[in-house]
């Protein structure tokens, strides 16, 4: 599973285009894709922070709330 870049990192582009440097220009000086950067600026301006979030994740089972619809449909064919 691919790491989050670190804070340092993230907090160094957003200073990087609040200076107003291009999006471009940002993720040539970092190595990093101009999408991330353009990602990064939004969430420091829509939330105030760049502190990753969470990679991955539980996801439920899409017929899990009628569960117990399904098994006893199920039985009622067997029998």
């Amino acid at each position: 599973m691919p790491k989050a870049y670190s804070e340092d990192l993230r907090r160094r582009v957003v200073a990087d285009t609040d200076k107003g440097l291009s999006i471009r220009a940002v993720a040539n000086k970092y190595s990093v894709s101009p999408s991330f950067v353009s990602k990064i600026t939004c969430l420091w301006r829509q939330e105030g922070s760049v502190s990753p979030r969470r990679i991955g994740g539980y996801r439920r089972h899409a017929l899990e709330a009628h569960a117990a619809e399904v098994r006893g449909k199920l039985l009622e064919a067997r029998a």
